[in-house]
């Protein structure tokens, strides 16, 4: 099964924060006694030191996605920038399009998933129909369908490891920019710089997965920086929606309806539109071949039937 990895840089939200507006108000109320802040101006500087790490006060300043030719093994990495609803956009319709029947991986998706779903709020996005694997509302970190190169590497150990620190583990060069100092450095103008450590991080985090999985580590990369513009949501087929999220939202669920309530559908042509959504919905494990979630899918299938004969 094809995989994808993927990273953020985060920076505040606000680059100029109002002293009483109510982003500053919030955060002041918030952060105040834990943070031993006694006067305006270490509100201000504490925001802007720490506020990046909380998707209400954060904001995504570049996302990568990354993947391994497998011909070559040459790892394949892109670095997209802009207004954040575009950066946030495109990932989705990217996800869905082209790695729709790939696993997705990142590091800290406890960070990750969350900041990105609260973002997409934020932004006016919807958060039914994504991926899969972008997929945490709701969720137990045992029922997350993105896989988190983080918890998989600790196992059940008490401690946790930075990236950086695995890959210091695993006797990989680095030369990323910490997280406390992007803001820094994009107020600095050094966007290059940015640029260069998000895609070390993220050819990092392929060579670490890689590693660990007893594979051969990529020597070489192809990465391009791409600023985004105007980006529309790409619209799925119905049977698109359901395979991408393995789950029917209310909008799906109308569509389902509709379908199946069409006067000349007859009962042998119902059973291949449920034959349809059972396939899609099904999250099958490479493994064993073993459908994961046939329970969910059996309980779908019933209610929609139960509907159907009480209309």
């Amino acid at each position: 099964m094809k995989q994808i990895f993927w990273k953020i840089q985060t920076i505040p939200q606000t680059e100029e924060l109002e002293i009483n507006s109510k982003e500053f108000n919030l955060y002041k109320e918030k952060y105040r006694e834990h943070n031993k802040l006694e006067t305006d101006e270490e509100v201000l500087n504490d925001y802007y030191k720490s506020g990046s790490k909380n998707p209400l006060w954060g904001k995504i300043y570049s996302l990568s996605v990354g993947f391994v030719d497998e011909a070559t093994n040459v790892a394949r990495i892109k670095v997209f920038k802009g207004e954040e609803k575009d950066i946030i956009q495109n990932f989705l319709n990217t996800c869905n399009e082209h790695f729709k029947a790939s696993k997705i991986i990142g590091y800290n998706l406890s960070f990750l998933l969350p900041f990105l779903r609260s973002r997409m709020l934020k932004n006016g996005l919807k958060i039914q129909g994504l991926h899969s694997g972008l997929i945490d509302l709701n969720c137990k970190p045992w029922t997350l369908q993105g896989i988190c190169l983080q918890d998989g590497f600790k196992g059940i150990g008490w401690w946790s490891n930075s990236l950086e620190e695995l890959a210091y583990l695993l006797n990989l060069e680095t030369n990323f920019i910490d997280g406390k100092d992007v803001y820094l450095n994009f107020l600095a103008g050094k966007h290059k710089e940015l640029d260069e450590s998000i895609i070390d991080e993220t050819f990092t985090l392929i060579n670490c997965h890689k590693i660990i999985n007893g594979e051969e580590p990529c020597t070489e990369l192809n990465s391009t920086v791409v600023i985004l513009e105007n980006i529309k949501e790409v619209e799925l087929s119905l049977l698109k929606k359901l395979d991408s999220s393995k789950a029917v939202y209310s909008s799906e669920l109308i569509e389902i309806k509709r379908i199946l309530s069409t006067p000349k559908l007859s009962k042998k042509d119902k059973e291949i539109v449920f034959d349809l959504i059972k396939a899609s919905l099904s999250d099958i494990d490479p493994n064993f071949g073993k459908v994961n979630n046939q329970k969910d899918i059996d309980q779908i299938i019933n209610q929609l039937k139960q509907e159907l004969e009480n209309n």
